[in-house]
């Protein structure tokens, strides 16, 4: 996701859509699904009208993840056929592209600083795309360089949190629904990834933010950082902040652990790695929430990125993420159900109903999450 995307409130942008109609597939699977039936024209058209504002690997994860699901729900729907086509489609062009970045490039000597100091990733674009994404006419993210834009190239062509944690839930969910090989393949690659990068023992490059919360056994609570650090050679990435985290990479990560738990049931355990880090990114973001904003979710848990139109989206990927870990994996509701996790849900519910009805998707989107999740999990 990057600045430069706006328009419309959010009805016509790509990937925005995407994260919508999952939430709505949430409300029509676990709240009511009378009007189920009426609604794949409305996300059909969306689909078609946005596909030319596509532009970043990411996009085609949110798509790809939401027609999955609306491909899983044949009850609901009179015809699943046009959203399995959109998921195999989104896969495709994710799949083959951004695993393949640095692949592509690493013959040019002026792309060799950018070698990734992690092998198996996925990129959020290309670096020598025509089209605006990736071009710069130079090789962007070079240390100290950025591209030369200041504001859209530092974030062109890196690996950051929401591609690589998009990219292991399609492909994980993919693979638990086909059982083909070659799913399970891509889900074993990027998880592998991303836990070199949780297991890097500097705080400070770390894929994971260590929160050194106050309180006895929460000593490993930690969040999960915008983007990599570091390439292989040391530098620093461009555009990394230590200290920023989204809610929606907090909410992406969870689901891939509980999904790399569904893939693999040997970590479908309270003392695998997936278990102890979906864990202790939940109570993170409560324990932050709590602390710094009286209980309400925020967009970033830490720090303060830019671009709140596309960012704003937090909550509402952080909300729909929660009741995903709470429906998917019964032992995930130590967390989930808690005592602080109930106080958590009602502040926002109240803040939700209190309010008056949003203007824009974004807000709407992030209403319902809220709601929906409220409705399921303050069940008695």
């Amino acid at each position: 996701m990057v600045a430069g995307r706006q328009g419309g409130k959010g009805f016509s942008i790509y990937w925005q859509l995407g994260h919508s109609f999952d939430t709505i597939l949430d409300y029509f699977v676990h709240v009511d699904g009378s009007q189920a039936a009426a609604f794949p024209p409305i996300a059909l058209e969306a689909y078609k009208r946005s596909l030319g504002n596509a532009c970043w690997y990411d996009d085609y994860g949110w798509w790809g993840i939401a027609a999955l699901k609306a491909a899983q729900h044949p009850g609901l729907f009179p015809d699943v056929s046009p959203f399995k086509a959109i998921c195999d489609t989104c896969w495709a062009t994710m799949h083959d592209n951004a695993p393949n970045v640095w692949a592509n490039n690493k013959g040019d000597p002026a792309f060799a600083p950018l070698q990734p100091r992690v092998e198996g990733g996925v990129w959020n674009c290309d670096w020598s795309r025509p089209d605006g994404c990736g071009n710069r006419n130079t090789p962007p993210n070079l240390p100290g360089h950025c591209g030369g834009n200041a504001q859209g190239a530092n974030l062109t062509g890196i690996q950051n949190t929401v591609t690589n944690g998009l990219y292991l839930v399609l492909a994980s969910r993919l693979y638990e629904a086909t059982g083909e090989a070659d799913y399970r393949t891509a889900a074993d690659r990027e998880y592998g990834f991303l836990d070199a990068w949780f297991d890097v023992p500097d705080p400070e490059t770390s894929l994971l933010r260590p929160m050194g919360v106050p309180i006895p056994g929460r000593e490993n609570d930690v969040l999960v950082r915008e983007r990599v650090a570091t390439y292989r050679s040391g530098d620093w990435v461009c555009g990394y902040h230590p200290d920023l985290c989204w809610s929606g990479d907090q909410g992406i990560v969870v689901g891939g652990m509980i999904d790399r738990m569904i893939v693999d049931p040997g970590d479908n355990k309270p003392d695998s790695p997936a278990f102890r880090r979906a864990a202790a990114i939940l109570q993170s973001v409560q324990y932050v929430t709590d602390q710094n904003a009286g209980g309400i979710l925020q967009p970033w848990t830490t720090g303060q990125g830019g671009d709140p139109a596309d960012y704003s989206t937090g909550v509402g990927v952080f909300m729909r993420y929660l009741l995903y870990a709470d429906q998917r994996n019964a032992q995930m509701r130590t967390y989930t159900r808690s005592t602080a996790y109930r106080k958590l849900i009602e502040a926002n519910v109240k803040s939700v109903v209190n309010a008056p009805i949003p203007d824009g998707l974004v807000p709407l989107t992030n209403s319902l999450a809220i709601l929906v999740a409220g409705i399921v999990m303050l069940k008695a």
